[in-house]
């Protein structure tokens, strides 16, 4: 199987001997790979190794890319190393991006030595075993905050991946000082408080996702996110699953023309949704399912033409449902089931396709799916 980054592998016969000598050093810490990738590790030439990528110009390995969950056209595949991270990977001096994710079997202490990989751009650790308190000097952590460290990393950080660990505290305000930030993940942790102002700094970032932690108050710094930008730079938004309270007023109001995937499910959000929501011209998939959004549908949503999926169950909305919604010719996926819907449903495609548990919940409502209207 091709690397992915097998465009940068430089294929020199033999390989530098510090990273040959860490390269060992970590396979040697693996006593089960299931995947087989380091059963191919021999030789000298480990700039041809399987997940292994080097410069050209100088033969030094900066990528390991060896991650649990593997997709090819051919099959998928979950793999599995059982083992330890050894210290032997600090050797690596020229290290851009090490990518074990996954790898559910991984156990251990992250070695704090590891800190000393001071090119290190790309640290993918998640959906592991690996144990122990945040070393000061690592650029990921398992518990506890956030690591200052990250803020002064010698290289700018593009992608940051901490999803699925033990972190803690306040989202640090610092964050916002990663200008060059693309990617951030930080689901499925423990963060509390709200979400800084300084992340309306990151003017980069395309991908935002804080899904299953604790985060209340508002969210409206994540909607001023690329306003420097024409379309604004955000395609990807994930703030379901917390205790966010408000901020929605601010959703189409900047430049985020970008947004195809915006969930804000289950949360505390109420109010009335703002008529600023058809702005997002790009939407495709928008769900505020589990909050407690009031007053009538917005008319708006009728304007964002490449929807194919819309979730609003489990609200307090009111009213009927805008004839404008047969404008939504591309939805594939509509719950609007437990609210204060009533009158007949709008007749027509795509909303006759649906079946009743896309409307049930609503007491007042009628007509296909459901039962006809009374004259």
């Amino acid at each position: 199987m091709a690397t992915a980054s097998g465009r940068k592998r430089n294929i020199a016969e033999e390989c530098n001997p510090g990273d040959l000598k860490a390269l060992t050093g970590f396979k040697n810490g693996i006593h089960i790979d299931t995947s087989g990738r380091l059963a191919k590790w021999v030789g000298r030439s480990c700039c041809r190794w399987e997940g292994v990528s080097c410069n050209n110009a100088t033969g030094r390995v900066t990528e390991i890319r060896l991650p649990g969950f593997i997709s090819t056209n051919d099959f998928i595949f979950q793999s599995q190393m059982e083992g330890r991270l050894s210290p032997s990977i600090t050797l690596l001096t020229s290290l851009e991006v090490l990518d074990l994710g996954e790898l559910i079997g991984l156990t251990g202490r992250i070695p704090p030595s590891i800190g000393h990989l001071q090119n290190l751009k790309e640290l993918y650790l998640y959906k592991n075993k690996l144990r122990g308190p945040v070393p000061e000097s690592i650029g990921c952590g398992i518990e506890g905050q956030i690591p200052d460290f990250l803020q002064s990393t010698p290289s700018p950080i593009q992608e940051l991946d901490l999803s699925v660990n033990h972190l803690n505290g306040a989202i640090p305000s610092w964050i916002g000082s990663l200008t060059q930030l693309y990617s951030l993940n930080l689901s499925r942790n423990h963060f509390v408080s709200g979400i800084p102002d300084s992340v309306a700094d990151l003017q980069e970032l395309g991908v935002l996702d804080l899904h299953s932690n604790k985060i209340s108050g508002s969210m409206n710094q994540v909607f001023k996110i690329g306003n420097s930008f024409p379309d604004g730079s955000l395609t990807y938004v994930d703030l379901s699953d917390n205790s966010f309270t408000s901020g929605t007023e601010q959703i189409g109001v900047g430049a985020q023309q970008r947004i195809q995937y915006l969930n804000l499910s289950h949360n505390l959000l109420e109010g009335q949704l703002p008529t600023s929501i058809g702005k997002l011209k790009a939407l495709q998939s928008l769900d505020l399912s589990c909050n407690k959004f009031g007053f009538s549908l917005a008319e708006a949503i009728a304007n964002l033409s490449l929807l194919e999926t819309l979730k609003l169950q489990r609200n307090h909305f009111t009213g009927k449902i805008p004839v404008k919604f047969l404008n939504l010719k591309n939805l594939k996926d509509l719950d609007l089931s437990d609210n204060l819907l009533e009158g007949e449903i709008p007749a027509g495609k795509p909303l006759s396709d649906f079946p009743q548990s896309s409307f049930t919940g609503n007491r007042g409502l009628c007509g296909k799916p459901l039962s006809p209207c009374m004259s």
